[in-house]
């Protein structure tokens, strides 16, 4: 058993379960971390499916502060969003100490060919298609305002022709490279705001002398070539040297982290294209508890005390390269090789798209070896919990939240014991159990006897066969409360699995063991 830990355990030390990535902002005002493997609360409209708010409240405290934003879900209302007096957190009903996410594809819904044009993307909304530009996209990235989204990736005309497939690699590229440059702008807006609301609040003799500067906002200047210039000493996340390209890294207060574009005393020639997009993860060194409580909310985002990224509401939106690689090895690496090479270097957000029907896992792994060793992986399209685990193994640290929406649209119950995975023998039960099913119309026994949820311990699976013959609302409100429980549980015991021991070795016994008993058991939608 030992030797075979040693190699098939290998892949594990990706996995470093005792680092929290990322950092909310509570409402008491603390800096909370995002224990990884995690995964993003799927949302529709900013709301989570068949679910109400009261409902999350009281009976799934302990879920993912990270939500899903589908832009297919929520396009529709960009324009009363624009006319609405208050936040777009505000208007769509998400609470203001939640990370969001944002998505340009709903992960749920079928892939779509032959829809993008040369300088747009569709997006598939009710009641038809829209096309956006890049100008388009990066206005409703900035309308939303989310704490972390990407830039614009185009889908190919066709998944066969090798043609197609290489015109999409460049138009992704190119999108990139224009969102950034769009971006700028506005992330460069804000960090002043920020920097003038600091000195409003907090005045001092220095900040009364420079005050007339900041008011004025960015000032460009000509510099020795004649570029456009930049006061960079209030410019957060302006690169400090004139030659640099976008993507080098500077060195923070913390030795450790790194980020694209720190501020420093240089001045930058050209706004556009050395902007202050934060689009890095740091590392970060936590306390024993694993929780970061420094109320530090600076404006690069980045805690100098604990290193770790703080992705608050007054910070700019964080922005990641996308990956796709539902198709083929060759067109992902083909996109990568089509982005600039520094910003690939040292990227440390990376959204990739999988699709395991056309990718393998191998596959798979050799994309993120291309990508930089710091990089913060999120996988979205992963129908399947062995899926999941082989991902985890291979370094990716956060996931979408779809499988527990897939599972209640299919009136699906997951019916397993994660804590307790050893003692499950597959022979005795399934582990998916369809409750519409006839064989449960007079079985009066809990849905699952594993889970506490509210569902389990108040509801029988005839009742819940009931309401969903009867297409009853009440059905899939009780199944969505318990996958999501369920689902939440599966992320806990990995993250105690792989915290279990210091001994790295029985660790990986450990997780490898659980890793197996997924695998074995069906639990793809």
């Amino acid at each position: 058993m030992k030797r075979m830990a040693s190699s098939v355990y290998s892949s594990l030390d990706a996995v470093k379960p005792s680092k929290i990535l990322l950092s909310y902002q509570s409402k008491a005002g603390e800096n909370l971390g995002v224990s990884k493997p995690n995964y993003l609360l799927y949302t529709r409209c900013g709301r989570v499916p068949y679910l109400t708010d009261d409902i999350i409240e009281e009976q799934l405290k302990h879920i993912s502060p990270m939500r899903l934003l589908c832009l297919p879900t929520v396009y529709n209302f960009i324009d009363n969003i624009n006319k609405f007096p208050g936040s777009a957190r505000k208007y769509l009903n998400i609470p203001e100490d939640a990370l969001v996410v944002l998505y340009q594809k709903d992960p749920t819904e079928p892939r779509l060919f032959g829809a993008d044009s040369q300088s747009s993307c569709c997006v598939e909304v009710r009641g038809g298609r829209r096309m956006l530009d890049v100008s388009q996209y990066c206005n409703v990235v900035t309308t939303l305002q989310p704490n972390l989204s990407h830039f614009m990736f185009a889908t190919p005309n066709s998944s066969s022709s090798q043609s197609a497939l290489k015109k999409a690699a460049k138009r992704t590229a190119t999108h990139h490279a224009q969102c950034y440059k769009s971006l700028s702008t506005h992330n460069d807006t804000l960090t002043y705001r920020n920097k003038l609301q600091t000195a409003q609040s907090q005045p001092s003799a220095d900040t009364v002398e420079n005050s007339g500067q900041l008011e004025q906002g960015p000032t460009t200047e000509e510099n020795g070539n004649g570029e456009g210039g930049m006061n960079s000493e209030v410019g957060a996340g302006v690169c400090d040297a004139q030659n640099r390209k976008i993507g080098t890294c500077s060195k923070l207060d913390n030795e450790e982290s790194y980020k694209i574009g720190c501020a420093s005393n240089n001045k930058a020639p050209d706004v556009s294209h050395k902007a202050s997009i934060n689009h890095q993860l740091v590392p970060s060194s936590l306390s024993k508890n694993g929780h970061s409580t420094q109320k530090d909310s600076s404006d690069c985002g980045i805690n100098s005390k604990t290193g770790c990224s703080y992705l608050g509401k007054t910070s700019p939106t964080a922005m990641a390269i996308h990956i796709d690689c539902t198709i083929s090895l060759q067109f992902s690496l083909s996109q990568i090789l089509e982005l600039d090479f520094e910003l690939v270097k040292n990227c440390q957000y990376a959204f990739v798209l999988y699709d395991a029907d056309n990718f393998t896992i191998p596959h798979l792994k050799t994309v993120l070896d291309n990508l930089s060793p710091l990089c913060t992986k999120f996988l979205f399209g992963a129908s399947s919990l062995a899926t999941i685990v082989d991902c985890v193994k291979i370094g990716f640290e956060y996931f979408d939240g779809i499988y527990p929406y897939l599972l209640t649209k299919k009136y699906l119950a997951l019916n397993f014991d994660f804590e307790h995975f050893e003692k499950f023998s597959s022979g005795n039960e399934n582990v998916i159990l369809d409750v519409s099913h006839p064989s449960f119309k007079n079985n009066f026994e809990p849905l699952t006897k594993y889970c506490e949820c509210y569902c389990c311990k108040n509801y029988t699976k005839a009742y819940l066969n009931h309401l969903f013959v009867t297409k009853e609302l009440l059905g899939p409100m009780l199944l969505m409360i318990h996958n999501l429980f369920s689902f939440h549980t599966f992320f806990n015991v990995i993250q105690s699995l792989l915290a279990k021991n210091e001994n790295k070795e029985i660790q990986n016994e450990y997780f490898e063991s659980f890793c197996c008993k997924i695998k074995q058991l069906h639990f793809s939608v």
